[in-house]
């Protein structure tokens, strides 16, 4: 079985804190590790874990927050990954009263362990100053900084505290990503994508209208920019499509769509194939979808990419696939009727259904 993220924060590592918290400030390691490693401390989770260990830093550490600040900061040099998170988890709690103290602090310590999630309630606390700070941020010397530029401003930001104005006001972010666009670093060209990923799921035709003018023939931006789509390509955004040069000229027929079985259970594999008839020359772009059932009877479709290739003359393309119905982590099947679709181009050719069992 592969080993819970939560214990990523464990005892070994809570007593290497408290070993550096009783050098630095001369706070008990004992009563550290007692109070981190409570009755509760197996039942709490990842994030949980984390924000326990910052409030027992508040409660142990001397002095007022300032005093913890410079303790903390002495410690988080020694650290790295993402257990280093706690340190800005302890700005984004405690923090909020010292504004450029801890503006400071998430600056510093994102360049250990991101401090992304750490500046979500200060825009709440101050929007404008916030984008502000991250405008600074977006021409920082330290790639992590202005990684954090872009990651904490983007409106759909995972476990991160929702920020309404961002999703509602994106006018402020693309300032932003326009010192970002073209960084050196991969690191934060991917953050971009990922926020203007974030973006096109509320204002696709702002996003559109903002990647239209980028050079698209260069190899960093192309790349940038098709992850950035990535969730309009899988709809069958047509402008989206063109962009890459999926265009309508292609003629694309599903002569057969077959599967194994009409009817499989849970943890299944369904195997599938296709015969396709292409004419005309272009990019051609191929997708599946399932439709999935759910527990409340609603379907929903996932999209699945097969391939994207170049036609140059008339032919017909061959798909042998299979489709695993195993539960996952991140996905769990429900009996009912599932459907199967094609895809080129954006366009469905043709689907088929199959029944899912218990």
């Amino acid at each position: 079985m592969a080993e819970l993220l939560k214990n990523m924060f464990s005892p070994e590592l809570v007593d290497r804190l408290a070993l550096d918290l009783n050098r630095v400030s001369g706070a008990s390691a004992k009563q550290f590790t007692e109070m981190v490693i409570d009755a509760d401390w197996e039942k709490r989770e990842l994030k949980q874990r984390s924000r326990h260990i910052a409030a027992c830093f508040n409660q142990l550490i001397p002095g007022t927050y300032p005093d913890q600040i410079e303790v903390l900061r002495k410690i988080a040099k020694g650290y790295s990954g993402f257990t280093a998170i706690l340190f800005s988890d302890f700005v984004e709690v405690y923090g909020r009263e010292h504004w450029d103290l801890s503006i400071k602090a998430m600056e510093e310590f994102t360049q250990i362990c991101t401090a992304e999630f750490a500046v979500r309630p200060y825009f709440m606390m101050d929007f404008e100053r916030m984008v502000q700070q991250h405008q600074r941020w977006s021409t920082h010397k330290n790639e992590h900084v202005r990684r954090l530029a872009s990651e904490g401003i983007r409106p759909r930001l995972p476990w991160g505290m929702g920020v309404p104005r961002l999703k509602k006001e994106p006018e402020v972010i693309f300032p932003i990503l326009d010192n970002l666009i073209h960084d050196p670093s991969e690191y934060v060209r991917r953050s971009v994508a990922n926020n203007l990923n974030d973006i096109s799921k509320d204002h696709p035709e702002k996003v559109l209208e903002y990647v239209s003018h980028l050079d698209l023939h260069t190899p960093n931006t192309q790349k940038l920019v098709k992850h950035a789509l990535r969730g309009l390509l899988k709809k069958g955004n047509k402008t989206a499509l063109q962009l890459f040069g999926f265009h309508d000229q292609l003629e694309v027929k599903c002569l057969s769509l077959t599967i194994s079985q009409k009817k499989l259970s849970i943890g299944d594999i369904l195997l599938w194939s296709s015969e396709l008839d292409v004419k005309g020359e272009g990019k051609l772009r191929l997708e599946y979808h399932v439709y999935y059932q759910k527990a409340s009877g609603k379907q929903v479709h996932k999209v699945f990419q097969l391939s994207e290739q170049q036609i140059k003359t008339d032919t017909q393309i061959r798909l042998n696939r299979k489709h695993a119905f195993r539960d996952l982590t991140t996905r769990k099947h429900y009996p009912g009727v599932h459907i199967l679709e094609l895809v080129a181009n954006g366009q469905v050719l043709k689907g088929i259904e199959f029944e899912l069992l218990a």
